[in-house]
């Protein structure tokens, strides 16, 4: 039997936009809007705004997303690696590098595998 993908749906306005959640890179909050940031293999990455704020995206996206600040929600499968200098940071596979709270910090690490 084949198992069926659940899509992410965006209002735009004027329509529904489909996409994997596997290529949604990160979502950043900026007040009442978020910002979402997908990986497209033809032209690098795009994004899309919503007025939702980071909180309602939050309690909506599958569980392989994971808010690690304050307006930073990132999808766990596209981070490329942790680092850990001054400040804990992720680096996502686009080479974005966003700050991972202190409260985050075990919840992140528990979603891998550390050999």
């Amino acid at each position: 039997m084949m198992k069926l993908q659940t899509l992410v749906g965006l209002p735009t306005g004027t329509e529904i936009l489909l996409y994997a959640p596997e290529t949604i890179l990160y979502c950043l909050g900026e007040g009442e809007y978020s910002y979402l940031v997908f990986e497209n293999g033809e032209t690098g990455v795009h994004r899309v705004i919503l007025q939702r704020t980071i909180a309602q995206l939050e309690s909506s996206l599958p569980n392989m997303f994971l808010r690690i600040n304050e307006v930073c929600i990132v999808n766990t499968w596209q981070i490329k690696s942790l680092r850990h200098n001054n400040e804990n940071t992720v680096l996502m596979s686009d080479g974005e590098e966003f700050r991972v709270i202190e409260s985050k910090q075990v919840e992140l690490m528990s979603r891998y595998l550390i050999l």
